[in-house]
């Protein structure tokens, strides 16, 4: 099924990977000797990072129907920030049918996140299934349309200088999904066509 694929955070992996990896081609200059501390120069204690929580899988997802199909949907599309926080790609890579441009991509991205060092804020905060259309019987796939909320996307590198920054918003996406015997896999994320 020809489609038109489109990069949903406006982020190619050769493109991200050439903005990533840009300013870190220099040394950094060796940190000037540390005075001793005072009551009045000492540095303050860094904020303990928040701890980062999986998305749990849901049980539905053990059907191989459209209440299946639905909630796989919804859990790969929550999974997605999840990996570019931590690089736990498992799920993602097991989730990912090998036809999936956009599986691919954000794989990649979150590679190269953490092949950088860098650090991933925001990204998909909601995610509800607003139609299921019926099972292609050629195919087997099941094309059900998402709306997503997205909350502003940053990536900082380990210095705590920007690399990228996004907006948030909403999208309507289209996700094509298949049930096999090693379970759900994703083989297309696009927008929604136009009606």
């Amino acid at each position: 099924m020809a489609r038109t694929r489109r990069n949903l955070t406006a982020w190619s992996g050769a493109a991200l990977a050439a903005l990533l990896l840009a300013g870190c081609t220099s040394e950094a200059p060796s940190p000037p000797p540390t005075p001793a501390p005072t009551t009045e120069s000492a540095s303050p204690t860094p904020a303990p990072k928040a701890v980062v929580v999986a998305p749990a899988r849901p049980a539905a997802m053990d059907d191989d129907g459209p209440a299946g199909a639905d909630a796989a949907a919804t859990y790969f599309l929550m999974y997605e920030p999840y990996m570019q926080m931590t690089n736990e790609t498992g799920p993602w890579e097991a989730m990912s049918h090998e036809a999936c441009a956009f599986c691919s991509a954000r794989l990649q991205q979150a590679n190269t996140i953490a092949d950088n060092g860098y650090t991933f804020e925001g990204g998909v905060s909601a995610a509800t299934v607003t139609h299921t259309y019926e099972q292609d019987h050629t195919t087997g796939i099941w094309p059900i349309d998402v709306d997503i909320t997205r909350k502003p996307t940053i990536v900082t590198s380990s210095t705590g200088d920007p690399v990228l920054q996004e907006e948030g918003g909403t999208d309507k996406l289209r996700v094509e999904i298949i049930h096999s015997d090693d379970g759900w896999q994703v083989v297309n994320v696009a927008v929604q066509p136009a009606q």
